[in-house]
């Protein structure tokens, strides 16, 4: 064996079969091996040994009409083993129903009568062996494609948990600054949570999806994310603002919003960090805009943000009662607050739940011993009903 891919040749008649052998040699000789076999059973074994032997066979030539096996059942059975040979069926006995049942069961690629011409047959075997070779070209892309396709769903998976991890090191790493902030400024210690929850169950009321919910409630946890850098003396300083401290205080949101930028999939939620300052009628901070100009989330936010503080202590005042809490809402509502946020969470309060309950219990133990006061004079500077 030569190492080139084989024709196999299969006709009882010797001279014949010399005269097909030789033809097809000077033809293909240089690219293919000829083969040759007299009967059906020596073909079929010469073709399973030459696969075994990793050999590869590319076209069968068989002679319709020989003892034993005939042709015809000779290439239905390779057909069945090795589909991807040509075959070719020879024959001196034109027969219609021979010629149908070789095509409908054996896959037959060409029928050639005999006697041929040689010009017949080089056109025939060069298209045939063009043919093969165009579909084993077609599977190994094909094969190669499906490798490649394996690997980049690989690659992306991968990509993804690492994505998913770094995304989580970074929640995670806010969380922990979080958590600092409520060390440092008294004021914090709960407030971030309790904003998340009465956000989750405004939104919750409003109607708004199970993802945005979801959304809401970790960054709403992060609102106030951008007073991690400030000075205590200033978070916890009892009296009023200087001009100078006020505007300090005044950048926590972009302080914020900033923090937030590097993680991607938090991008649409970060007007609640950057925002929960603003006022419904545009006169918050840090961009005086308002209305339909921001997203309902940052309102859901705000709201559940401004509640919290007046029903919480503060440096420079004591927690608020909820009729005064309702009081600022419904003065609000329109002017600081959305509407629609306004009148879903002063439902939750008239027709508490569990989940209302627990929270107001939190508040109030959080602030025991502290009594309801009149807003200083200096509450606008300290962010109105919540700063």
């Amino acid at each position: 064996m030569t190492g080139h891919p084989c024709i196999v040749v299969v006709d009882d008649d010797l001279a014949l079969l010399e005269t097909l052998r030789q033809q097809i040699t000077d033809l293909h000789g240089q690219t293919h091996e000829v083969v040759i076999a007299t009967n059906g059973e020596q073909a079929l074994s010469m073709i399973y040994d030459l696969h075994r032997q990793g050999q590869s066979v590319e076209a069968v030539i068989a002679d319709l009409i020989m003892p034993g096996m005939t042709g015809d059942r000779l290439l239905e059975i390779i057909n069945a083993r090795f589909p991807e040979i040509v075959k070719i069926l020879l024959t001196g006995h034109t027969n219609l129903d021979s010629a149908l049942y070789t095509i409908n069961n054996a896959g037959l690629d060409k029928y050639i009568s005999k006697p041929w011409l040689l010009e017949d047959l080089q056109l025939t075997l060069s298209s045939m062996l063009r043919q093969f070779q165009l579909k084993q070209d077609n599977g190994r892309l094909v094969r190669d494609l499906q490798v490649r396709n394996v690997e980049l769903h690989s690659t992306l998976r991968d990509l993804r948990q690492a994505k998913e991890r770094i995304e989580d090191n970074f929640v995670g790493m806010l969380q922990s600054l979080a958590n600092a902030l409520e060390a440092k400024d008294a004021y914090t210690a709960g407030h971030s949570e309790r904003v998340a929850r009465w956000a989750v169950m405004i939104a919750r009321k409003i109607g708004l999806s199970t993802a945005e919910i979801d959304h809401i409630r970790a960054v709403a946890l992060l609102h106030d994310i951008g007073k991690i850098g400030m000075p205590e003396r200033i978070l916890n300083k009892p009296g009023a603002l200087t001009e100078a401290e006020w505007a300090l205080v005044k950048t926590h949101p972009v302080t914020g919003a900033q923090i937030l930028q590097p993680l991607r999939s938090f991008h649409d939620y970060i007007p609640i960090v950057r925002h929960h300052h603003e006022w419904f009628n545009g006169r918050g901070y840090p961009d005086q805009v308002g209305g339909t100009e921001l997203p309902i989330v940052v309102w859901i936010a705000a709201t559940a943000d401004a509640f919290d503080a007046m029903t919480s202590n503060r440096p420079y005042r004591g927690m608020q009662t909820l009729d005064f809490a309702f009081h600022q809402l419904s003065r609000g509502s329109g002017s600081q607050f959305n509407p629609e946020c306004v009148r879903a969470c002063m439902d939750l309060l008239k027709e508490p739940t569990s989940s209302t309950e627990t929270l107001l219990k939190a508040a109030a133990a959080g602030n025991a011993g502290s009594c309801a006061q009149k807003l200083p004079d200096d509450e606008t500077r300290r962010g109105g009903s919540g700063s």
